[in-house]
């Protein structure tokens, strides 16, 4: 998470837990997109902040310029981006 609070340049909120929210989210939404899973904004309240992420001094002042741009114009190009 660290990584992409580096490349994006941005703060990523890391959540408490052992390291498989994104497996638990991604289960999650696919169970709601099949009527398993009600209740979003449920699900959501459960989510818990162990610490903000902040862009750390090296990684602006180098690998960001290098690895920077391509991040973005990928970002550029995802769909919902576009949206």
């Amino acid at each position: 998470m660290q990584f992409l609070a580096d490349i994006l340049d941005a703060p990523v909120d890391r959540p408490v837990g052992d390291g498989d929210d994104p497996a638990l989210g991604a289960a999650y939404l696919a169970g709601f997109a099949a009527g398993l899973c009600p209740d979003l904004a449920g699900f959501a309240a459960t989510w818990k902040c162990e610490r903000p992420l902040h862009t750390t001094q090296w990684m602006r002042q180098t690998r960001q310029r290098k690895m920077g741009p391509g991040w973005q114009d990928a970002g550029r190009a995802h769909p919902l981006a576009r949206a």
